[in-house]
C-alpha cells in the first residue's frame, strides 16, 4: 500500500525574499539534441509498498507575502527531484514569485527514461518510486473538499521490474481521513499514522503492469477528473509501452450534491486547509516510500508535464526542478530544463550528480503560441510534431526560436506558415477567416442604449446596430437594455457563423406583467367582465379568472355580470403593477329582490322609499331594491293628504326575497276647510238675506 502527505511535511506556508536572485540565475534553458519521449510520475513516502509525506519537521513561516513558498520544505538534497509546478511564475522585485492559479479536469507525465539506477546505501535497497502528484478540489452542498491524488510507479532499478499503485488522502481539513464511505474503487481504504487514506494496487493481469522494463523505457501517468452518477471520479492511467491502461477509478460516493465543477487545481496564492500544504502538480523521483530516500547511482531521465488546457495539452509554463507534497526523497540528483531545437519541446533532464533545488524556468524564458482555426478540431504540426486540438484554438509552450508550423482539417492540410518566438512572448494567431455578425434592434426609443454579449465579450450602442466580427462557430448571445421598462422577445439564443456574414433582428417590446382577475361567488357559467381603465375590456368572462398583459403604471378597473342577481365586491377600484405579476380577487355576491308594495294611493301617486341609505321612489304601488343578506332599517315618505300606517321599520334579508306589505296610505279629512266653506256659506246666506229685505223696503 501506498502512504501520502500525512506522515511527515505535507504543505506550508508563504515564500522567501532572500531567494528570488538565485533561483532566476538558474532558470536558463538548456538545448537538447535528441528527440524527447514524454512521460509523468508521481511522488509519495509510504510503508512497505506504499509512499508517504515529507519531512518530520515543520519549518516556520519565514515570510507573509501573497504567494506560497516553494522553499518552506525542501532547500537542498534529499528531496523529491523532478519536475513540479506550485503556481509561481517569474521573480519580484521583493525576492519572491509572482503567483498565478489554474484548474484543469486533466494532468498528463512522462518519464523517459535511459538509464536508471539508484540505491539506499544503509539497507542496499535499489527500488524507487515515480511520482505524479496532483489535488482535487470540488464542492459538495457548499462545501469545499480536497484530496491529494497519487499516480505512482515503483521500479526496482536493478531488475527493471515495475509495479503502478495509488493513493488517495484527505486534505480538507487539518487531521482529515478518509473512509470506505468517502470513496469506492478498486482499492480499499487503510490506516497509516492513524490517519485513513485510500489505496489500489493495479492487478498483475493489467497490461504493462509487473512487468520488466526496457532498457529504454517511457512511462506515461495520466489523471483524469470526472463525473460518475452526479459524484465527483477521479480516473488513474498509465501507459509504458502496452496502451493506455485504467487501473482504478475511485468515485467520491458521499458527494452527491455536488455545487461546483471538480478538477485538478494549481494555485500559488494560498495553501490547502492544513497550512501548509501546496496546491501543485509533481512529477518526481524519491524513495520506494514510507518517506525513504535513496541516491542517484546513475542515470539519464527526461520529464515532461502537460495539462488539458480545454483545447489540447500544454506544457506547463512554469517550473521547479522539486517537489514538496511527498517525503520520499532522492540524492546525488541533478534536474536542468531542456529543450529539443527540432521542435522546441521544454523537459526537464534528470542525471546523477550534485544539483540544487530551484525554479528551472518560468514564462519569462519561454513562449506561448496561441492559434485560432476555423475548425472545431484539428491538428498543428510544429517542426514535424503533431499536436491535437478541438474547439478552434490550440495553445503551445514552446522554447524561443523559430518554427514551420502546419495546420490540419483532418487530414487535409490547411494552412503553412513560419512563427520567430522570442522568450516571454505571448503570441495569438488567428488563420481563420472571419465574418460580420450584425444586429439590429427595433422597438426601442431613440438613444436608448441595448448591449449584446457572445461568448463573454459584450458590445453596446445607442443606435439600432451592434456588429461583432467572429470566424466560423456556434455562438451564444444574451441582449440586455438598461432600460428596463423593455425587453427582448428573444433575448438570448445561438447563432451559427458558416462561411458568410449573420444578421440577426432584435425586437425590444415593453415588458408587461400579468395583472390577473379572479372571481369568486358565481355559479359555473355565469357571464361577467372586467373593464380597465375604460379602454381595455375583456369582454364575456365564462372562466373564474381573466389575466390582462399590462407594463408598469396605475389603473383602474370596474367589474359587472349579465343577467345574474350577483352583485361584484368591490365593483370597481385602482391596482398598481410595479415590476411584478400581480393578482386581484373578485366576490360576486348572490343579492335578493326587497319589494316594497304600497296600498291607499291614487294611481299615478309618487312615492318614496329609503333602505340602507339608498332612496328609490315610485309613481305606481311597487318599489324594489336588490340587496345582499342582511337587516336593513327603511323609511317611507309620506305623501301631502294622505295618512301612512308605518312609515319606517327594519327589513331582514336571509337568503329568499323579502316584501314589505304593510304600507298604508289613507286620505285625510280637512275639517278646517269644511268650517270654513260653512261660515264663508253662512255669511252669503245672511247678506243674501240682507239684500232681499232692503229691497222689499223700498
Amino acid at each position: 500500500m501506498v502512504h501520502g502527505k500525512k506522515s511527515k511535511w505535507k504543505k506550508i506556508l508563504p515564500i522567501a525574499i532572500a531567494l528570488l536572485f538565485v533561483l532566476m540565475a538558474v532558470s536558463s534553458i538548456t538545448t537538447h539534441s535528441t528527440d524527447m519521449l514524454s512521460s509523468s510520475v508521481n511522488s509519495h513516502a509510504s510503508k512497505g509498498p506504499g509512499v508517504t509525506n515529507s519531512s518530520s519537521v515543520l519549518p516556520s513561516n519565514e515570510s507573509n507575502y501573497s504567494s506560497v513558498n516553494p522553499e518552506n520544505l525542501y532547500r537542498n538534497e534529499p528531496a523529491p527531484v523532478g519536475m513540479a509546478d506550485y503556481g509561481l511564475g517569474t521573480g519580484t522585485l521583493f525576492g519572491g514569485y509572482t503567483p498565478y492559479e489554474y484548474n484543469t479536469t486533466s494532468f498528463l507525465g512522462s518519464a523517459k527514461i535511459y538509464n536508471l539506477s539508484v540505491v539506499d546505501n544503509s539497507t542496499g535497497n535499489k527500488c524507487m518510486s515515480v511520482q505524479f502528484n496532483v489535488n482535487l478540489v470540488f464542492n459538495n452542498s457548499n462545501n469545499k473538499y480536497v484530496y491529494w491524488v497519487q499516480d505512482v510507479a515503483f521500479i526496482n532499478t536493478s531488475s527493471r521490474a515495475i509495479t503502478f499503485i495509488d493513493n488517495i488522502w484527505n486534505m480538507t481539513s487539518s487531521g482529515a481521513s478518509m473512509y470506505n464511505s468517502t470513496v469506492n474503487g478498486t482499492g480499499t481504504v487503510s490506516n497509516y499514522s492513524d490517519s485513513g487514506y485510500y489505496y489500489s494496487i493495479a492487478s498483475c493481469t493489467l497490461p504493462g503492469n509487473d512487468i520488466k522494463l526496457p532498457n529504454l523505457a517511457t512511462i506515461n501517468f495520466m489523471v483524469n477528473s470526472t463525473m460518475k452518477n452526479g459524484s465527483p471520479e477521479v480516473e488513474l492511467m498509465y501507459n509504458d509501452g502496452y496502451g493506455w491502461v485504467t487501473y482504478d477509478s475511485p468515485v467520491f460516493i458521499f458527494a452527491t450534491n455536488v455545487t461546483s465543477d471538480q478538477s485538478f487545481v494549481v494555485d500559488g496564492y494560498n495553501y490547502e486547509p492544513d497550512g501548509y500544504s501546496f496546491y501543485d502538480a509533481e512529477l518526481i523521483l524519491g524513495g520506494p516510500g514510507d518517506g525513504s530516500s535513496t541516491v542517484d547511482m546513475s542515470s539519464n531521465i527526461q520529464l515532461g508535464i502537460e495539462y488539458w488546457n480545454g483545447h489540447n495539452y500544454q506544457e506547463i509554463t512554469n517550473a521547479f526542478n522539486y517537489g514538496s507534497d511527498t517525503a520520499e526523497t532522492i540524492s546525488n540528483v541533478t534536474s536542468t530544463a531542456e529543450y529539443y531545437t527540432s521542435n522546441g519541446t521544454i523537459f526537464e533532464n534528470v542525471t546523477a550528480g550534485d544539483g540544487s533545488l530551484s525554479q528551472v524556468y518560468s514564462s519569462a524564458d519561454i513562449s506561448l503560441l496561441n492559434i485560432s482555426t476555423p475548425f472545431s478540431s484539428g491538428s498543428i504540426s510544429v517542426n514535424g510534431t503533431e499536436y491535437s486540438f478541438v474547439k478552434h484554438e490550440v495553445n503551445l509552450t514552446l522554447a524561443p526560436g523559430e518554427y514551420n508550423l502546419s495546420i490540419y482539417n483532418g487530414t487535409i492540410l490547411y494552412k503553412n506558415l513560419t512563427v520567430n518566438l522570442t522568450a516571454g512572448e505571448y503570441l495569438p494567431l488567428n488563420v481563420a477567416p472571419k465574418y460580420n455578425v450584425v444586429f439590429t434592434q427595433t422597438g426601442l426609443p431613440a438613444g436608448t442604449a441595448w448591449s449584446v454579449t457572445i461568448n463573454g465579450k459584450t458590445e453596446s450602442s445607442v443606435t439600432n446596430t451592434i456588429v461583432f466580427v467572429l470566424a466560423n462557430d456556434t455562438y451564444t448571445y444574451t441582449v440586455e437594455t438598461p432600460d428596463k421598462i423593455y425587453k427582448a422577445e428573444h433575448y438570448s439564443g445561438d447563432i451559427v457563423v458558416n462561411g458568410s456574414s449573420y444578421k440577426s433582428i432584435i425586437k425590444f417590446s415593453k415588458v408587461t406583467y400579468e395583472v390577473k382577475f379572479i372571481e369568486a361567488g358565481l355559479p359555473g357559467g355565469s357571464v361577467w367582465y372586467v373593464n380597465l381603465s375604460s379602454t381595455v375590456k375583456s369582454g364575456p368572462i365564462t372562466g373564474n379568472s381573466f389575466s390582462f398583459a399590462l407594463i408598469n403604471g396605475t389603473y383602474t378597473y370596474r367589474t359587472s355580470i349579465a343577467n345574474e342577481p350577483y352583485e361584484p365586491v368591490p365593483s370597481s377600484s385602482g391596482i398598481s403593477v410595479h415590476g411584478g405579476n400581480i393578482s386581484t380577487t373578485i366576490t360576486f355576491s348572490r343579492m335578493y329582490t326587497v319589494k316594497f308594495v304600497e296600498t291607499g294611493l291614487p294611481a299615478g301617486t309618487t312615492w318614496l322609499v329609503t333602505l340602507n341609505g339608498t332612496t328609490e321612489s315610485s309613481d305606481n304601488n311597487t318599489i324594489l331594491f336588490a340587496l345582499h343578506n342582511g337587516t336593513y332599517t327603511y323609511t317611507v315618505s309620506g305623501v301631502n293628504g294622505n295618512k301612512i300606517s308605518s312609515n319606517s321599520g327594519n327589513v331582514d334579508v336571509n337568503g329568499k326575497n323579502v316584501t314589505v306589505n304593510n304600507i298604508k296610505y289613507t286620505p285625510e279629512h280637512n275639517y278646517t276647510l269644511y268650517y270654513g266653506i260653512g261660515v264663508v256659506a253662512a255669511i252669503a246666506i245672511i247678506i243674501s238675506a240682507a239684500i232681499v229685505a232692503i229691497r222689499r223696503k223700498k
